[in-house]
């Protein structure tokens, strides 16, 4: 089998943004994650300071408006997509350092 640049190329970005899905879940779902403490910190400033759900609704109002016209497109060569992919990579990079130093 004759392996390419390009191939070991997507390999190793395939891998990466693996490791970057799952440190991100792993640190969004597990106990005390910040998940968990987003959503505690949003309940919470909600309840005692309605006006805190303002730029909450502006932003996803916002995201509403950019998806349905188009600006969060995601496709081969969209630069949306691409940034998405090298958040990912760089996310696995941080997570894969992070698991082998401990």
């Amino acid at each position: 089998m004759k392996w390419t640049l390009a191939d070991v190329w997507g390999l190793l970005a395939f891998f990466l943004m693996m490791a970057g899905i799952a440190g991100l879940s792993w640190e969004v779902f597990r106990e005390g994650g910040w998940g968990g403490q987003l959503m505690g910190a949003t309940w919470q400033a909600t309840i005692s300071k309605p006006m805190v759900m303002l730029p909450l609704l502006i932003g996803g109002y916002g995201m509403y408006l950019m998806s349905t016209r188009g600006r969060l497109t995601v496709g081969k060569g969209h630069p949306f997509s691409d940034a998405i992919v090298y958040v990912l990579m760089a996310l696995g990079v941080y997570f894969i350092y992070r698991w082998l130093s401990h």
